[in-house]
């Protein structure tokens, strides 16, 4: 999965969370300068398939 073309099918976090540059740099890194803190990781709001379009799920009982 992770030899594509582009990036856009390559999301693996495996408990890592990553983020583009500019936000780490805009938003992560001053909340935390000088101190430190806990970040909350909310659940996806969108169906896996939206993430994963070539991951097919079966429903139990299907």
């Amino acid at each position: 999965r992770l030899a594509t073309a582009t990036p856009l099918d390559n999301r693996i976090s495996y408990g890592c969370i990553n983020v583009p540059a500019a936000f780490f740099k805009q938003v992560v890194h001053p909340m935390f300068a000088g101190t430190s803190g806990i970040v909350y990781v909310l659940p996806e709001t969108r169906p896996v398939m939206a993430f994963f379009g070539a991951y097919a799920v079966d429903r139990p009982g299907h």
